[in-house]
């Protein structure tokens, strides 16, 4: 940021969104609440990132006697926090007035913050903020983020460790994230990803402990939410759905292949769940209802084994007739032979 060559001093003030979000008021509206706070003064309005304005007042000839009509700017502390650098009289000492202007919000923000102590630590907060989110626990999830806030704040309101580990835990979320992405190719997730990325991003420059804290409460709340509902999907729907499908169309092209094209999973991951729901792989589902269905046309119709083959989704009948023999202990003639003699007793007995 640079400033007018201007005699006297200046000082530096910081305004920061409460929460991370994007500047609630454009640059005339902070302008036109900054001239009128600092009457007779210069007022040069820098955006610093998307919450946060650098607002440089020139044009102090007294220092001692300049001050910020805060109740000029009530409405605008309601949304922002606010801090102010001591006054310099060389613009080289822009650097130093940033500094200041940072600390006097981290202080403030401390003050107010104070809450309950918390006997946790960073490694055990870390570990159960990502058993809640794969467990889908949201009552934990909250319950990890007050600790955490009680923690860092307590802890001499130590910004830095606040920022380190909710970057490494959001780092450990896009992972999570990720790999479910690549097993099943959801939108939600890439949001999700993309939202962790923008997330770490935010938080660098941002002072408030306590809203960090929520924030990533916010996001986390929806990674797990997405993935318990993902969960549920693979279980309850997908799996059953390909069930009902087998079982009605058995004679079709039905692979994990397929599958994997027609919802969008991964065949690997799918036949791990497929099997984990069932109790049987999927091929071995697929087989059973296909060999079950070519028994029942082997009993009760004059369909060549051929024609019984392709009928229940076999392309070769010789391969048709070693698996049918695998599952039996019998070749489909001599299954069709013996279930012809069955019968034929069955009605010398009925007379």
């Amino acid at each position: 940021m640079s400033g007018p060559g201007q005699s006297g001093f200046f000082e530096l003030a910081l305004f920061q969104m409460r929460r991370l979000e994007k500047s609630a008021l454009t640059r005339e509206e902070m302008r036109g609440r900054l001239e009128e706070a600092a009457a007779g003064k210069d007022i040069y309005l820098c955006p610093l990132d998307r919450f946060t304005w650098g607002v440089l007042i020139t044009g102090i000839v007294n220092p001692a006697g300049f001050r910020l009509d805060e109740s000029v700017l009530v409405s605008l502390l309601h949304s922002y926090e606010y801090g102010l650098s001591e006054a310099h009289e060389a613009l080289e000492e822009i650097g130093e007035a940033f500094a200041e202007a940072r600390e006097s919000i981290i202080l403030r923000l401390g003050r107010e913050g104070k809450t309950e102590s918390f006997p946790v630590s960073e490694s055990d907060l870390h570990a159960d903020f990502l058993a809640a989110l794969k467990a889908g626990n949201m009552e934990r999830i909250r319950e990890c983020t007050r600790q955490a806030c009680g923690l860092f704040i307590q802890k001499g309101y130590d910004l830095t460790s606040c920022l380190n580990f909710y970057f490494v835990l959001s780092g450990e979320v896009i992972k999570l994230l990720n790999d479910r992405y690549k097993e099943q190719s959801r939108t939600e997730y890439l949001e999700l990803i993309e939202e962790g990325y923008d997330f770490s991003v935010r938080i660098r420059n941002y002072y408030s402990i306590r809203s960090i804290c929520h924030r990533f409460e916010e996001y986390i709340v929806k990674a797990a939410s997405c993935l318990k509902e993902e969960d549920c999907m693979d279980v309850a729907a997908i799996v059953k759905r390909i069930q009902r499908e087998i079982r009605e169309h058995y004679s079709t092209d039905i692979s994990l292949a397929w599958v994997a094209d027609e919802y969008g999973i991964n065949p690997s991951y799918f036949s791990k769940k497929f099997k984990d729901e069932t109790g049987v792989n999927f091929i071995d589902y697929l087989t059973e209802v296909r060999i079950g269905q070519a028994k029942e046309l082997l009993s009760h119709t004059g369909l060549s084994v051929s024609a019984v083959s392709l009928r229940v989704g076999f392309k070769e009948a010789k391969y048709f007739s070693r698996v049918f023999a695998s599952m039996t202990g019998e070749k489909p003639s001599e299954y069709r032979e013996r279930m012809r003699r069955e019968e034929e007793k069955r009605e010398e007995s009925a007379h």
